[in-house]
């Protein structure tokens, strides 16, 4: 496989293509194959019954998936699950359910990067509300720790899948920083985000920014204003809640989005 891909690129360099269309050529070329690779290689890795249940019955992103992606998806999800250690809070009992969803929610986000599983993440905790920070000292729904914790409301996490058309999920919130955080913290020449069109989307949602920070109207919260972070999880909430809304509102965001992660929401079921 190599081999052949090694001797495309010197046949596109002989004839003189431009440098970043061979970048992006290249790019797309390792993605299909170590996309295939990793996928393949989850053969062995079953889901357990009750989450894949849990799925059929709750998960609408999982239903909207092919049947051979909803396969890829409950594996990854497995082996999500398999890789963490979650802890409940607050006399919080960890249950099935919602080891399930939170799982979900991460390979919902990650679902574009066959070889991704937050690894830079460890532990899952889940609190049965809002939490004080003593850190900071104020209450928290959830939040990312870059040492290697994900800490999340139970309440407000079911709370962002009851109603999944608001552009608000406090799941893909956290789990967008986490995505974030594991490319920084990725191996030298590992990080996974594509930075031709990682800086594409920034530069949209810079202007973005400005235009909410000046009392514009737009589809994304006030919040999402506060710097290039929280607009980043700001928009995959949008992204994935209300998806046709977003590429009405900024097609061009909304596509280097999705080239971004690898997917689109809109054609779930395309492939």
């Amino acid at each position: 496989m190599l081999s052949w891909i090694a001797g495309a690129i010197l046949v596109l360099a002989i004839v003189g293509t431009p440098l970043v269309w061979l970048y992006q050529i290249i790019h797309e070329l390792l993605k299909y194959f170590l996309s295939d690779w990793y996928n393949r290689n989850l053969f062995f890795t079953t889901v357990e019954p009750a989450r894949k249940t849990f799925l059929e019955n709750n998960f609408n992103y999982y239903k909207a998936l092919s049947q051979r992606n909803q396969q890829i998806f409950e594996r990854r999800l497995q082996k999500f699950i398999d890789m963490k250690n979650f802890e409940g809070r607050d006399e919080l009992v960890i249950t099935v359910e919602m080891e399930t969803l939170v799982a979900a929610a991460a390979i919902q986000v990650t679902f574009g990067f066959p070889s991704v599983y937050l690894e830079h993440f460890d532990r899952i905790i889940l609190y049965p509300d809002v939490y004080y920070s003593t850190i900071n000292e104020t209450y928290h729904r959830g939040e990312v720790n870059s040492k290697g914790i994900i800490v999340l409301s139970w309440k407000n996490l079911l709370e962002g899948y009851g109603q999944q058309t608001d552009g608000r999920n406090l799941a893909l919130h956290e789990m967008a920083h986490a995505l974030k955080i594991s490319d920084v913290n990725s191996a030298a020449g590992y990080d996974f985000f594509d930075p031709i069109v990682f800086q594409r989307f920034i530069a949209y949602a810079r202007k973005e920014m400005n235009l909410i920070a000046d009392g514009e109207s737009s589809l994304f919260r006030k919040y999402a204003a506060t710097n290039d972070h929280e607009f980043f999880a700001v928009a995959l909430e949008n992204f994935f809640e209300r998806p046709a809304e977003f590429r009405d509102f900024h097609e061009a965001m909304y596509e280097s989005l999705a080239a971004l992660m690898n997917q689109d929401p809109l054609q779930l079921n395309s492939h």
